[in-house]
């Protein structure tokens, strides 16, 4: 078996770029199947330069060549040698509560470290207390009880995923649903056992990104795991010795505590909504600007119920969950959208895939995002994708389906034309001035730091993360969407995206002294979290296109946190974003607590406290109330900004001349994107949020 690989030095070669995830899912009415072989292509398209050497892993769920039929839960063993695996088959053998259905069989037939399987007949929380106690017996670096669930196969271990498949032979293997990651866990040693997928009973998944409450989780998931073998265990003594058995049990990685937590919720009978909202809850602010009834109620007994559970940290997950009748996969991601996770629909194949990256998409799917069969998206804010093979996609992840059609580009009349598949860096540095047309997706930083002032980019297809981050390049064109951090500190002229942009869309827009005028984003359609964050002095705009006609049901089009650190410039989104959206508000809680002291000390009346109460992150409502009270709209006032930070101007208007740099930019999109007269003139006649600083910061003390 191939070992670990050191440079000269001594030291493991570690890659410190961001995992890679993949997951794809087969919905009845469809092809019926995805293949092994799409996940390994996705994978090894972005391992090298995203997703490190070490580490990479393959969960098939209900293969047909593999399926444990009868009920059989099927326990795979993965042990450095042979000896450690026959020690943990013996100490299986030895529960009179679970009994081996069939007979041994080792995935692979070399030497050395491998991965034993057999069929076991028992119920599933016998099957979790033998796995637990076995794994609390062993070090991760001899022996592990990686997955115990039924009609699963997981293979993984420190080779590459191509490795894998020779060594296992999985290049024929057909599944319902398929889950694969590159590298190791972030901050652990690398060993075999903590190669992702991770699996807990019938619960599988891949995550990319860093738990930072992994303690508070852990000792969350220790206490659930011991609440439910409780009734197995007979008595607070036996429990008592068992809880030392399941800290040791751990392998060292943040998916465990996201695994086992997500497998004993669903054991608790809550339902998949649920579950993703107790893991990754709603902010504060959410819950406290829910209106009374039964949905706050619902929330805030989950969250008082499973205290502990909730993630904190950048992440983004695809899970599977196995029963005997279905597969389900869903995907999701952390509430500030910090983890890149893109989602595409093969509606020709009936297969939904999710991955860190559009190009890992198009691999596996063999077609483009641009392909008119296909729609390929990012999670709206507070959204997620549950995929169902028998039942088909259950929620897409977003509020409203965006339609966009990728014209065919044209012929080059003098531009240089390139076919491109998301290789990363792409005209990076470019300092050349003449206008380029890019057939293809754009990968992770095309066009990053491009200084050729005179040049313009039109890309017929999307644009993955940090594309033309920092670049002064006069134009941008994208027909499609564009990643997370894209465009980030563009300082050129104009940027403009037919479909949507994921989290921190035009971050840090800024004008530069080479240009006369003030570099311009504009959205066709939504954004993200965090959008035109700290931006300085450039336009910023999300126009909402395929909601004209449907405003009086319109979403927000932005994600929250909007403008967050803002030091000068506009931003502008179409229709009304809630007072609450705009940079980092206050605690609600803080606030209302602070006009109850208002009101205790007579500063207010009870009726301003009863329009206070109901408006309590919306600062422009709070200072009209008590525009004739200085004394209270200053300690309020004082909540929402601190000393350093500049007040915000919002205001909910049509478009006039003051903002006739903007209207020019529309008009100007709506012709490269070949838009009927009929759209700009809707977004003319739009009522728009306009968000800029106030010139007189408000002085709290």
């Amino acid at each position: 078996m191939p070992r670990l690989q050191f440079q000269k030095d001594g030291s493991i070669r570690k890659d410190p770029s961001a995992c890679a995830i993949f997951g794809a899912i087969a919905i009845q009415g469809g092809k019926g199947f995805v293949a092994a072989t799409q996940a390994k292509d996705a994978i090894e398209l972005v391992r090298d330069a995203r997703g490190g050497t070490m580490g990479n892993g393959i969960l098939l769920s209900h293969p047909d060549s593999l399926q444990n039929g009868n009920g059989y839960y099927n326990i795979e063993v993965l042990a450095e040698d042979q000896d450690l695996f026959e020690r943990a088959a013996y100490l299986l053998g030895a529960y009179p509560d679970i009994t081996r259905a069939g007979p041994w069989e080792k995935l692979h037939n070399t030497e050395g470290r491998g991965i034993w399987c057999a069929p076991f007949a028992a119920d599933d929380l016998r099957i979790t207390r033998a796995v637990v106690e076995l794994n609390g017996q062993f070090s991760p670096d001899q022996l592990r009880l990686i997955s115990s669930g039924k009609h699963e196969i997981l293979v993984k271990d420190l080779d590459s995923l191509t490795d894998l498949f020779v060594r296992y032979q999985l290049a024929k293997i057909m599944a319902k649903a398929i889950l694969a990651h590159a590298r190791y866990p972030t901050g652990a040693w690398p060993l075999p056992s903590r190669a992702h997928p991770h699996c807990f009973g019938n619960v599988g998944m891949v995550f990319n990104g860093d738990v930072k409450s992994y303690i508070a989780n852990r000792r969350r998931a220790e206490a659930i795991i011991a609440e439910h073998l409780y009734p197995l265990l007979g008595s607070d003594e036996a429990l008592e010795n068992f809880i030392p058995i399941i800290r040791r049990s751990w392998v060292g990685s943040d998916a465990e505590v996201i695994a086992a937590p997500f497998y004993f919720l669903l054991r608790a009978s809550l339902s998949i909504p649920s579950v993703v909202s107790t893991l990754v809850p709603p902010f504060d602010n959410t819950l406290a600007t829910l209106p009374r009834g039964m949905e706050r109620d619902r929330m805030r007994k989950l969250l008082t119920t499973y205290s502990g559970m909730q993630l904190d940290g950048p992440v983004s997950s695809i899970v599977l969950v196995t029963t005997d009748k279905d597969v389900q996969m869903l995907a999701f991601r952390d509430r500030n959208e910090f983890r890149p996770l893109r989602i595409m629909f093969d509606r020709e194949d009936g297969i939904v895939y999710a991955a860190s990256e559009d190009r890992q998409l198009e691999i596996a799917s063999g077609k483009s995002v641009r392909d008119p069969k296909v729609e390929s998206y990012s999670l709206d804010s507070g959204q997620f994708l549950w995929v169902s093979s028998r039942e088909g996609i259950i929620a897409p992840g977003r509020t409203r389906r965006t339609a966009i059609v990728v014209p065919a580009p044209p012929k080059p009349n003098g531009r240089s034309v390139f076919n491109t598949r998301g290789e990363p860096h792409m005209f990076a540095g470019d300092r050349d001035d003449t206008d380029k047309v890019l057939d293809g997706l754009a990968g992770n930083c095309t066009g990053a730091y491009s200084m050729g002032d005179e040049s313009t980019y039109e890309i017929f297809s999307s644009a993955q993360a940090n594309a033309f981050e920092s670049s002064r390049a006069r134009g941008v064109i994208v027909h499609g969407n564009v990643d997370m951090m894209t465009p980030n500190a563009f300082q050129g002229g104009f940027f403009y995206v037919r479909g949507s942009g994921d989290s921190r869309f035009g971050q840090q827009l800024r004008h530069s002294q080479k240009h006369a005028q003030p570099p311009v984003a504009l959205a066709g359609e939504r954004i993200g979290t965090y959008g035109f964050k700290m931006i300085a002095g450039g336009i910023g705009a999300v126009l909402g296109i395929s909601e004209i006609g449907h405003e009086e049901e319109m979403q927000p089009l932005v994600g929250r946190f909007l403008a967050t650190g803002m030091m000068s410039g506009t931003v502008y989104v179409r229709g009304n974003v809630p007072r609450e959206y705009i940079g980092r508000s206050p605690s609600a809680r803080r606030i209302k607590a602070e006009i109850k002291e208002l009101a205790r000390e007579g500063l207010i009346t009870s009726s301003q406290a009863g329009v206070l109460f109901e408006n309590a992150l919306d600062l422009q409502v709070i200072e009209e109330e008590l525009a004739n009270n200085e004394p209270a709209r200053r300690r309020i006032s004082a909540l929402f900004y601190p000393p350093h930070q500049k007040p915000y101007d919002v205001q909910f208007r049509e478009l006039d001349s003051s903002d006739a740099f903007l209207l020019g930019n529309i008009t100007k999109f709506c012709e490269r994107f070949g838009l009927e007269p009929s759209i700009l003139a809707a977004l003319e006649s739009s009522s728009w949020t306009v968000v800029r600083l106030k010139e007189d910061v408000i002085t709290s003390h």
